[in-house]
């Protein structure tokens, strides 16, 4: 499926999100702010 970048800085919501959008088959990453978010995609930048 889809990889989904969840940016949540509530950890028991960014785990909720995580496990519910796993089970549904999606790569799921997590970060608490913007500027974590801006790196994660550095390091994983959308498909083309």
């Amino acid at each position: 499926m889809s990889r989904v970048l969840v940016i949540e800085d509530e950890p028991n919501i960014a785990l909720v999100l995580k496990i519910a959008l796993s089970d549904e088959g999606h790569r799921v990453f997590t970060v608490p702010n913007a500027l974590a978010g801006l790196e994660q995609l550095a390091k994983e930048p959308a498909a083309k």
